[in-house]
């Protein structure tokens, strides 16, 4: 592989909670792996979630058996364990081919479950949440991510536009606060600008990431997303490298957390058509063991935001490095 990536995985932004805690797939790179070679990172991640966070003032307005302060209610504890593998694979000069694959365990623990179907009208009527919602982690696989990479620029910037194909895996529970995601298809795209800081700071570099995601329409919504990521990084030895991270993320098309009337027809599915809005940071490093082989930690926080949670969590993992037998300059 070529440039800052070679030794530092542009990683996982972490668990991002829609109904509680679900995963997110790898972030674009904007150096792609050289044809032939490519890599395979196995993380794991940790999440909890105290603040539901919402876009009004709620102080003293009762969530039995819990109360508002501010524009945040706490509503139980939600916990979230995540394994994700993921490939990035060079295919042709300047193309790359990135595969990620996420199994979620979450649970919920408190006393305000959401109610049960019977209790609901409107259009989520027939879904019920409570099975999920029992104090237990409830794991599945979520939504596999697969995307195409082509670099277009790379003098003095590199720009690598992107195209990315979102579907769950398999039937997981869409609802509750232990809900492993939203399932729910979608279509992503967008670009990664890095450049390393040469000749101010030659072992360091930047990227900022932006992703347009339009999801499949459901209940008459159709949700689109607007997400960038900028990242710092720097090399302290050429083999441990630290790493800063922003995520701001809007999303339009669905539903207000304003106990409006379009959130009372929709409260089942809240978390599902959420306007979800969160500005979340962090940082961590990552140490190359050997050429093939690198570990990382990171960890991050939710900032700020609405109609969302307020999520932390903390991330790890091993990288391996590989080239194919038709990769230039492999070993025989």
């Amino acid at each position: 592989m070529s440039g800052p990536v070679r030794l530092i995985r542009d990683w996982p932004v972490g668990l991002l909670l829609v109904a509680t805690i679900a995963a997110t797939a790898a972030h674009a790179q904007a150096w792609l792996p050289e044809p032939g070679r490519g890599s395979i990172y196995v993380g794991y991640e940790y999440g909890q979630v105290h603040w539901t966070l919402l876009p009004i003032d709620v102080t003293g307005r009762a969530f039995p058996p819990y109360v508002g302060e501010g524009k945040r209610v706490a509503k139980g504890e939600h916990y979230g364990q995540f394994i994700a593998v993921d490939l990035d694979y060079g295919i042709r000069k300047g193309l790359a081919l990135t595969v990620h694959v996420p199994y979620v365990a979450s649970k919920y623990v408190g006393l305000h479950p959401p109610p049960d179907a019977p209790e609901i009208s409107g259009p989520a009527q027939h879904l019920g949440t409570r099975g999920v919602d029992d104090g237990n982690y409830h794991g599945t696989l979520q939504d596999l991510v697969v995307g195409l990479h082509q670099t277009v620029l790379s003098e003095p910037f590199v720009a690598t536009p992107f195209v990315s194909l979102l579907a769950p895996l398999q039937a997981y529970h869409e609802d509750g606060h232990a809900a492993a995601g939203k399932r729910l298809r979608a279509l992503q795209v967008g670009a990664a600008l890095a450049r390393t800081l040469r000749p101010f700071l030659p072992d360091a570099y930047c990227q900022v990431t932006y992703t347009y995601t339009a999801a499949e329409r459901t209940f008459d919504h159709a949700i689109h997303q607007n997400r960038v990521v900028m990242d710092f990084g720097y090399f302290v030895t050429p083999r441990l490298s630290l790493k800063g991270a922003a995520d701001w993320m809007r999303t339009s098309g669905g539903v207000e957390w304003d106990f409006g009337p379009e959130l009372i027809q929709y409260r089942l599915s809240h978390d599902r058509l959420a306007n979800e809005r969160w500005l979340r940071v962090g940082g961590g490093g990552s140490y190359s063991l050997t050429p093939r082989y690198l570990i990382y930690l990171f960890g991050f926080f939710t900032a700020s935001g609405a109609n969302t949670h307020a999520v932390r969590t903390i991330a790890t993992g091993l990288g391996w490095n590989f080239a194919t037998p038709w990769a230039r300059g492999a070993p025989d």
